[in-house]
């Protein structure tokens, strides 16, 4: 099952577009109270004022679920992806991290890592796999750049993020289901 919306986070109490809270809302109020998954997979766009309300959104997932995976931060430009590389290309230019990055990406990452580690649920630390703090990886290894825009996933970009993290994914969703 898929529960997702633009406009808001995955985090009770936090603010957003109404179309987006009252999903939110609705999963976290209704629908886990009263269906038991196996587990929740929680992602978005984390911003450094979101930081506040995720140990609390943890602590409530894992009250309604025995898996709790989190998905942090991937990278992100400030422009397009394609373009910001294709306008390097052009002017014969290597492709400028340090320009092109958006700043703080990290510290989000590794605030929310912390709090995952503390609260002893699965993190998929996607920053820190697809950049080593100079260079991130662009293309895929088929070739397809990883993101379309300033930080969307391209499908090949996905896989790349998936394999890299199948055992960890793997072994969170092996934990024995509470009776």
């Amino acid at each position: 099952m898929q529960a997702n919306s633009s406009g808001c986070r995955p985090l009770p109490g936090s603010q957003g577009a109404k179309r987006c809270t009252d999903l939110r809302d609705w999963i976290f109020d209704d629908f886990l109270q009263t269906n038991r998954v196996d587990a929740v997979v929680i992602g978005g766009r984390w911003e450094e004022e979101d930081l506040s309300f995720i140990p609390n959104t943890i602590r409530q997932l894992k009250t309604l679920t025995n898996t709790v995976i989190m998905i942090g931060p991937t990278v992100e430009y400030q422009g397009s992806l394609p373009t910001l590389l294709a306008r390097s290309q052009l002017k014969g230019r290597s492709f400028n991290f340090t320009e092109h990055l958006t700043p703080g990406r990290d510290k989000i990452n590794i605030a929310i890592r912390e709090m995952a580690k503390n609260e002893e649920i699965t993190y998929i630390d996607v920053l820190s796999k697809l950049c080593n703090g100079e260079k991130c990886i662009l293309f895929a290894p088929d070739d397809v750049l990883m993101q379309f825009d300033y930080g969307h996933l391209t499908f090949s970009g996905a896989e790349l993020v998936i394999r890299q993290h199948k055992k960890a994914i793997s072994k969170a969703l092996e934990s024995p289901m509470a009776e």
